[in-house]
């Protein structure tokens, strides 16, 4: 899965703060945890804009496939077994751009 969070996690993240999409009120300051986590409606704003993530079509990240970020997550994970369980398999992680 790491392999996938920048192309995934930290672009929603940062797309959603150059939007200013996520705003003053939806954070909640937490006296135990010294600190602002998000609320509910800051919550939904970010899983909302994760899940469009996943499910926009990509085409080169992994070689000789394509369609939706999270079908690329599953054939990932499909690859690295057959690399573990076939030490003969060449496996190749998400391509960059």
């Amino acid at each position: 899965m790491e392999q996938f969070r920048p192309l995934l996690v930290d672009q929603t993240v940062m797309a959603l703060l150059c939007t200013r999409k996520p705003r003053p009120e939806h954070g909640v300051v937490e006296a135990e945890a010294r600190g602002v986590c998000l609320g509910g409606d800051g919550k939904i704003i970010l899983v909302d804009a994760y899940e469009a993530a996943c499910q926009r079509s990509v085409t080169g990240a992994l070689p000789e496939y394509s369609g939706p970020w999270r079908r690329n997550i599953d054939h990932s994970a499909q690859m690295l077994a057959r690399a573990i369980a076939e030490p003969d398999y060449q496996r190749s992680g998400v391509a960059w751009r």
